[in-house]
């Protein structure tokens, strides 16, 4: 987080905090001159980058598990199965949710922990929510974890 502190509600314009945490952090490399950005909050690289580190989160707890073949390899194939999994043009929470049921579906939910971790450090919570995928106004941040796992393969 003191490398990269962006969480959900920094794609938010009227929530977004440019100097979170007081990191000297630029989504874009366009400011050089400070430590804090003033892109605009929704503009689709910005967007973007929340996504992306949460993802490399999730791979980098995967790893932590499985190490590095098996657990990149697998946050690729949840990635992949997951946009299979979710409607078109799809909000942060949906394509969270898609990538958490795949991996129920290809892994019994094994993995469940490591997911809800990344997505739970950068306010995709258990009670974050969000807009229709045509804005990025009106998020609602949440750091909460889920309040148990599921056992979809337990006979």
């Amino acid at each position: 987080m003191t490398k990269n502190p962006l969480t959900f509600n920094d794609i938010d314009p009227s929530q977004r905090d440019n100097c979170a945490s007081g990191a000297p952090y630029s989504p874009l490399a366009v400011s050089l001159q400070g430590s804090c950005e003033d892109a605009l909050a929704d503009e689709w690289h910005n967007v973007g980058e929340v996504w992306c580190v949460t993802l490399w989160e999730a791979r980098r707890n995967l790893i932590g598990k499985y190490g590095q073949p098996v657990g990149n390899q697998l946050i690729l194939q949840l990635v992949t199965d997951g946009m299979n999994l979710c409607p078109l043009n799809p909000t942060f929470i949906q394509a969270r949710d898609a990538i958490l049921q795949a991996d129920i579906v290809n892994n019994c939910g094994e993995n469940w922990f490591e997911l809800w971790a990344a997505f739970v450090k950068r306010g995709m919570g258990w009670f974050a929510s969000g807009p229709p995928s045509r804005t990025t106004t009106g998020i609602a941040e949440s750091f909460a974890a889920p309040p148990c796992a599921p056992n979809p393969c337990q006979d």
